[in-house]
């Protein structure tokens, strides 16, 4: 398990930004939108992407939807799942989320791919289900900004971070590399001068 995760970390790390909405190119993994995959692939055959449901934006019949994440996760291009996850800020039904989420889980343990994470206020929910699942894919809270005490914690559950515009310093300066990946989300701040402003060595 140890050997696969390791596999999976460095998987990632050939990726400079892991996560963005507004970015392309070869270091970059791209979010896509369900709705817009299939015409996303064809304009970008090479273009490495994730695709999942967002908690914000779990459709009324996302179920149906759901086989279409099935179909196109296992292309190529797609190098990780989500971003999926909790969230219990936003207005979408908590219990839906947390439907939702399991067979995002399910999928990438399936599909052996990572799983790109969005996370607000439901950590513990997000261990229960680290603990219930065991997954030996790697799981990543992407646009992470708490502190070194959650960051801790969720290192030594294997679950890792990624970093943005809006990082928590004192976290930063806690965090080893190949426990931690960068990222721009809806940023238009480049992940070249994020990584310089971090100090990051390429």
């Amino acid at each position: 398990d140890y050997g696969r995760s390791y596999l999976l970390v460095l998987m990632l790390s050939n990726f400079k930004d892991i996560h963005s909405h507004r970015f392309l190119g070869e270091n970059t993994i791209h979010n896509v939108f369900p709705k817009n995959i299939e015409e996303f692939i064809k304009e970008y055959p090479y273009q490495s992407i994730s695709i999942g449901i967002h908690p914000w934006n779990i459709p009324e019949k996302w179920e149906e939807v759901f086989p279409l994440i099935e179909k196109y996760a296992q292309n190529q291009q797609v190098v990780a799942l989500g971003e999926t996850g909790l969230d219990k800020k936003c207005t979408t039904d908590f219990f839906l989320q947390k439907q939702v989420f399991e067979r995002h889980i399910l999928l990438s343990e399936r599909l052996e791919k990572p799983l790109i994470l969005h996370i607000v206020s439901a950590y513990d929910e997000l261990l229960h289900y680290k603990n219930l699942f065991k997954p030996k894919q790697q799981w990543v809270i992407h646009g992470f900004r708490g502190n070194e005490i959650l960051a801790k914690q969720l290192l030594e559950k294997n679950i890792f971070l990624s970093l943005g515009e809006k990082y928590n310093p004192n976290t930063l300066k806690f965090l080893r590399k190949h426990t931690f990946f960068t990222e721009t989300d809806e940023s238009l701040f480049p992940i070249k001068e994020l990584r310089e402003q971090m100090k990051i060595k390429d």
